[in-house]
């Protein structure tokens, strides 16, 4: 039995209310800041990872190349890399917001629709010695590769 005089007044049911609402106001806050930090997080994971592939493949198609090898560009900047290795024509070239790969008419995406590349430019350096500068804009963010090429 409850006996006259126990038990909560109206008065303390509505403080508890009040601090049980502003605790879970504050907790719902801190959970959707956590939720969007996350995916913040994530998308700039997607695009240091799909950037560093990129530069990986250039890399190893430019790593046994020569001077010799390089079809375009010749000199200055081009939007595409050009070579030549063992008979197969290698090609890097911008297409929408994708950078794609042709491998003697195999023709696919290196980059995904995850993220958005805006611009694609190859230069070839002369000095200090004969080399390639590859830079690309993904997501805002630039990506540069510079390969000095055997002689």
């Amino acid at each position: 039995k409850i006996k006259p005089g126990e038990g909560f007044t109206l008065i303390e049911t509505l403080v508890y209310i009040a601090l049980f609402s502003i605790f879970m106001v504050g907790a719902i806050a801190v959970t959707f800041q956590i939720i969007q930090s996350t995916q913040a997080t994530s998308k700039k994971i997607v695009v240091d990872e799909e950037a560093h592939f990129v530069l990986r493949k250039i890399d190893w198609v430019l790593s046994n190349l020569k001077a010799v090898d390089i079809l375009s560009p010749l000199s200055g900047s081009s939007p595409t890399l050009d070579v030549m290795i063992a008979g197969n024509n290698l090609i890097f070239s911008l297409t929408g917001t994708k950078i794609r790969f042709k491998d003697n008419g195999d023709d696919f995406d290196l980059t995904s629709g995850n993220v958005s590349v805006s611009s694609f430019a190859v230069e070839r350096l002369t000095t200090p010695g004969d080399g390639i500068r590859a830079t690309f804009v993904m997501n805002g963010k630039t990506f540069t590769l510079t390969k000095y090429l055997r002689q």
